[in-house]
């Protein structure tokens, strides 16, 4: 079922995981999904991991090859999918992969049954920042929203009547700005030409604060974004990840926040502060009519049970 269908029923939540490391199994991730399955879950969206280039040693020299670390979004998801009759989400990565790669992913993921994605660039470096010129790659996510449009109608690259896709795009959104963006209003003007080129709903990055989530639906809404915005929400839990999250993701940490956790003795306290802190954040956001929340686990299932198991009397939606 679309994501758009699936968000009128009610309050809801989502997760997101990440595939396991090449060499591993899907056997943790499944352990983890075994629990959350009876929360009734939106859907669960699989990212995937941009290739970066790496040098093999093959007699007495060295290769350069493109590789990534977690392969396996397009099987992770089919493999969630039949398991556990769920619905699936998989990114679509577009930065560094050839127009051709991702029209090929789309179409294994029409095969595969998927109705829903999620388009996101991705960080790139400069030097692929630069190999996009010859328009062999997407540069924005806006483009490669319109090309889905395109496979919707049945339209692709060398087959232009072709059977038509049916998926229900999703981008995302930067209450805070992304960080390339010289100014938040530019910024939402680039998320505006996300939407107007198709995308169908919205997830944002890390929110932490209701307030600066509020304001950017309000100033989203006044330059005519109206698609669904689901928040994106990720439990900081010690101290370590305090430091990292808003030096790695250009988000803002509440002060009121900070000053709890950093004074916790133990890491067991610190835990049940950030645990709380995330509850009453959804709670906070639901009270603001969100229809979902999208919880990052980065594949840490304690801490996302332990805050699903508290909202579930007051998450609604039959989905």
């Amino acid at each position: 079922m679309k994501i758009t269908e699936k968000l009128t029923r009610g309050r809801s939540i989502s997760i997101e995981i990440i595939p396991p490391k090449r060499g591993d199994d899907c056997s943790a991730i499944f352990s983890m999904l075994d629990r959350f399955v009876n929360f009734q879950l939106l859907f669960v969206s699989v990212t995937k991991h941009l290739k970066r280039e790496i040098l093999v040693p093959y007699k007495n020299k060295f290769l350069t090859l493109k590789n990534t670390n977690r392969p396996g979004t397009v099987g992770l998801t089919q493999a969630i999918m039949t398991k556990y009759n769920i619905d699936v989400v998989p990114h679509i990565v577009i930065g560094n992969q050839s127009i051709e790669d991702v029209e090929d992913m789309l179409i294994d993921l029409a095969f595969c049954g998927i109705e829903n994605i999620f388009i996101v660039r991705g960080d790139l470096a400069d030097k692929e920042k630069k190999s996009t010129a010859n328009h062999s790659f997407y540069y924005h996510s806006s483009e490669a929203v319109q090309r889905v449009r395109m496979l919707n109608k049945g339209k692709y690259i060398s087959v232009k009547n072709g059977k038509p896709i049916d998926f229900c795009i999703g981008v995302a959104g930067y209450p805070e700005k992304h960080y390339e963006a010289l100014n938040q209003y530019d910024d939402l003007l680039n998320l505006k030409k996300k939407v107007d080129a198709g995308a169908d709903y919205i997830i944002t990055q890390m929110v932490f604060d209701p307030v600066i989530f509020k304001k950017f639906v309000l100033k989203a809404r006044k330059v005519g974004i109206n698609v669904p915005i689901i928040p994106g929400i990720k439990p900081i839990t010690n101290i370590k990840s305090l430091f990292s999250i808003p030096k790695n993701f250009f988000v803002t940490i509440p002060h009121s926040f900070t000053e709890k956790i950093m004074s916790a003795k133990t890491t067991e306290k610190q835990k049940n502060i950030g645990i709380n802190y995330t509850i009453e954040l959804i709670e906070s956001l639901y009270d603001q009519g969100v229809p979902a929340v999208h919880l990052f686990t980065t594949n840490m299932g304690e801490d996302i049970y332990q805050i699903m198991k508290e909202l579930s009397s007051i998450v609604s939606a039959k989905v």
